[in-house]
């Protein structure tokens, strides 16, 4: 039995994502107006028009609805191809199993050349026989075309009417793959910054481990740079929206998240609130609860101050809150393991007073250990002492 292989979305993705992304990036490249409309409406054009159809005959049809002349036909036609290799990244699981012999079929209206050059810029560096047609797939064609020739297939693609369903009513096997397809995780990312999701993909179709084991651990490592990055967002918004003075980021699980929100302001060029990194746990306030109220009140020194928190119930903040009369919001960050792993985003709960600070409580619920990835490597301080700072006596933790 011969094993073939789907090309796009199979063993090659594309870092947009979608295919008619393409387009809209080469209109911004090329600063062609309304190019990406006109392209799509091109192909249609030429599939209706011909049976078999490539990359020429859609900028035959493409000339015709744009009146470009053929230097600037042929100048789009090339940047095509030169942002379909550039935008080429490897779906390296699938890429592994692919073996000498093996043959890759695609219906597709690139040259067979610009694939090659997609094929080797991922790094298939096996031997393998490449069959491009028009519809062969969708048609099934192309599976009859085995079928005659008494040579059955076992098909590995990323459509399910094309790749899975069609080589099985010809006799053959066929396998999906959705390795290709946005996680649960990268929808939701992508909801709030579909760029960063972008991004998530590539590292987790990039990733070289193939034990189930060391996948998750990468998978886990990309969600978790996503949360964080969403997480500082919320809150320099929160900031923006009712002025904070300052921010306390409060250990140990905010650690990193200091970290990205000091590089996230530096992206934006604009200077931070006054922040810190502050030692706090439950352990901390039920030993030295007056101690680490002074911690607090020294740090805040009388600022409109928003403390966060990746994960909690707020208990014993509003403890510190009441008992020691202090005055600060805070932002509970809830991560919520489910069985099933998929990712979801709860409506922000907002509890404001003008009069005395409010809470905000984000929960998020996944199937990852969060609270886990995002422990300082640090030990919890279990007590406080007094350290004389100028004028002020500030507690230092040890």
């Amino acid at each position: 039995m011969i094993k073939t292989w789907d090309i796009f979305d199979t063993l090659v993705a594309r870092r947009c994502i979608f295919p008619h992304a393409i387009f809209q990036i080469i209109e911004q490249q090329s600063k062609l107006q309304n190019f990406a409309k006109a392209r799509i409406t091109a192909e249609k054009n030429a599939a209706q028009r011909l049976e078999n159809y490539n990359l020429d005959d859609i900028y035959i049809e493409l000339q015709k609805i744009s009146n470009l002349n053929d230097d600037a036909i042929n100048n789009l036609k090339n940047l095509e191809c030169e942002v379909e290799i550039n935008q080429a990244i490897p779906i390296t699981e699938n890429l592994l199993q692919v073996k000498a012999g093996d043959i890759l079929i695609s219906d597709m209206y690139l040259p067979e050349k610009v694939i090659q050059q997609m094929l080797d810029k991922v790094g298939l560096i096996e031997p393998v026989e490449i069959v491009i047609t028009t519809k062969g797939k969708s048609t099934g064609k192309i599976w009859n075309q085995f079928s005659e020739q008494k040579q059955f297939v076992f098909h590995i693609g990323n459509n399910l009417t094309s790749d899975v369903e069609n080589p099985r009513k010809a006799g053959h096997e066929s396998s999906i793959s959705i390795l290709s397809q946005l996680t649960e995780a990268e929808k939701f990312i992508a909801q709030k910054d579909f760029n960063f999701a972008c991004y998530l993909r590539e590292l987790r179709l990039k990733n070289p481990y193939t034990e189930e084991v060391q996948r998750n651990y990468w998978q886990l490592c990309t969600l978790n740079i996503g949360i964080l990055i969403l997480m500082v967002q919320l809150i320099d918004e929160l900031q923006k929206k009712y002025n904070f003075e300052y921010l306390g980021f409060c250990g140990r699980d905010t650690f990193w998240m200091r970290k990205f929100y000091l590089k996230f302001k530096q992206s934006k060029n604009e200077t931070p609130t006054a922040n810190d990194y502050l030692h706090y746990s439950r352990k901390l306030v039920h030993n030295c609860e007056e101690d680490i109220a002074k911690y607090f009140s020294a740090k805040i020194d009388n600022r409109k101050a928003l403390l966060i928190d990746l994960h909690g119930s707020g208990h014993t903040f509003n403890k510190l809150r009441s008992e020691m009369d202090m005055d600060f919001s805070i932002m509970i960050c809830n991560i919520v393991t489910e069985l099933e792993g998929k990712i979801t985003w709860t409506k922000p709960t907002e509890i404001w007073n003008e009069e005395s600070f409010g809470n905000f409580y984000f929960f998020i619920t996944n199937g990852y250990a969060q609270e886990f990835f995002n422990c300082a490597t640090h030990n919890t301080p279990i007590r406080l002492k007094t350290l004389e700072v100028g004028n002020k006596i500030v507690q230092q933790v040890t």
